[in-house]
């Protein structure tokens, strides 16, 4: 067919109380209550014979089991490839994680149903629609009504701290919600490369208010400065696999041996301290990663890179790339900077969040962007990692 047919969806994703927080090793208990609502905004794509879903969800991290389980059934039961299913975090630290307990497993599972369900009412509700894309894209249908709105930024949504119990979408969904009550369309936000931004103040939900308000008229603004929409006769939506690579190996089983010796030592010291989860994160953690290590080698297989992927959604000359990472941004710009296509938002968190993937010069500074690296059967990835992800995304940009 040619143009373009879009239809955008809104699901409450809202988790149980009690359910394990995100993103901070110092809290030790589950949430206590809502402050605001959690949802998914699912966006369905097609035109020349390519169909795609996006969707931006209000939470921390999608792990890797949830977003192989979600691409799995939503391009089975809309028959598309699994690489046309793009799955955003907004990387709120007030929601809820999806591993841990029986509720955490129950809920990680009624948000694959609730994505696949979107995904499907989505695309009932496609319609022809047309594209304008300036710093923030928007489709409009025949009409000239906005149809969605999908907007970036980069900077991480902490501005609620460890001590907040409340579920929320933080700054984020404040934005969301005031651009989807301007516009009557959802409004999808996705990550961009921020790794290394905070917002400013933090702590208080009266910040939480003020940087949403604040990306959110940005966005509204900019909605008045668009040029006019353009039909769609482009549409690209693929990933590219490849392998990030690891720093070096130990010399022998042994001495992967003796490093599992020596951290279970240190974690059993730490154990011996204080049964706080916040400084037991860190030793539980060197444990686990050299259990996995010696695991890999003594059974003998080879240790290769960490698994990777590249991910484009391309409308027109608008192309997003995405990895299933915490992003710095210099990593982002690069692949921004160097771009064929006439504009590219790089993104973070998009289907999945492994670790931190920093540019070199945090191996010089070897802050905490460092020791959360991403990492693969126990081994970090090396200093060139940032190096292959860039070239890698403009390969899939240029193909």
């Amino acid at each position: 067919m040619a143009g373009l047919l879009a239809g955008a969806v809104r699901v409450n994703t809202t988790p149980p109380l009690g359910i394990g927080m995100y993103g901070y090793a110092a809290r030790d208990h589950g949430a206590e209550g809502v402050h605001d609502e959690l949802f998914a905004r699912v966006l369905w794509l097609e035109s020349t014979g390519t169909s795609a879903v996006l969707a931006a969800c209000d939470i921390g991290g999608l792990t890797r089991d949830v977003v192989a389980a979600a691409r799995e059934r939503i391009a089975g039961e809309q028959g598309l490839p699994t690489e046309r299913v793009f799955l955003g975090s907004t990387h709120t630290h007030s929601g809820p994680i999806l591993t841990g307990s029986e509720l955490e497993q129950r809920y990680a599972d009624s948000l694959v149903d609730k994505l696949t369900g979107a995904a499907a009412w989505a695309r009932s509700t496609a319609r022809p629609a047309r594209l304008a894309h300036g710093r923030e894209p928007v489709l409009y249908d025949e009409s000239g009504a906005p149809l969605a709105v999908l907007f970036a930024h980069a900077c991480h949504a902490v501005v609620m701290g460890p001590e907040n119990y409340l579920i929320s979408a933080d700054y984020p969904g404040v934005a969301e919600a005031l651009v989807e009550a301007e516009t009557g369309c959802p409004a999808l936000f996705l990550q961009a490369c921020g790794a290394d931004v905070n917002p400013h103040p933090r702590i208080g939900f009266e910040c939480v208010e003020l940087h949403g308000k604040r990306l959110g008229h940005a966005v509204l603004k900019h909605l008045t400065e668009l040029p006019a929409p353009a039909e769609v006769s482009r549409l690209v939506a693929e990933e590219r696999p490849f392998e990030l690579p690891l720093e070096d190996l130990p010399g022998s089983l042994d001495e992967a041996r003796e490093r599992l010796v020596q951290a279970e030592e240190k974690l059993a010291a730490a154990e011996a301290e204080s049964d706080r989860p916040g400084p037991l994160y860190w030793p539980r953690r060197a444990a686990r990663e050299a259990r996995e290590l010696v695991a890999a080698l003594d059974d003998g297989g080879a240790i290769g890179g960490l698994p990777f992927a590249a991910h484009r959604l391309q409308l027109n000359g608008f192309a997003l790339l995405g990895w299933p990472a915490e992003v710095l941004s210099p990593v982002g710009a690069a692949v921004e900077a160097a771009s064929p296509h006439e504009h590219t938002v790089s993104l973070g968190y998009l289907n999945g969040v492994y670790g931190y993937l920093p540019d070199a010069v945090v191996w010089d500074e070897q802050g905490y962007e460092y020791q959360a690296r991403m990492r693969h059967l126990g081994l970090p990835i090396a200093r060139s990692s940032a190096e292959v992800a860039v070239r890698e995304a403009l390969a899939l940009l240029r193909r």
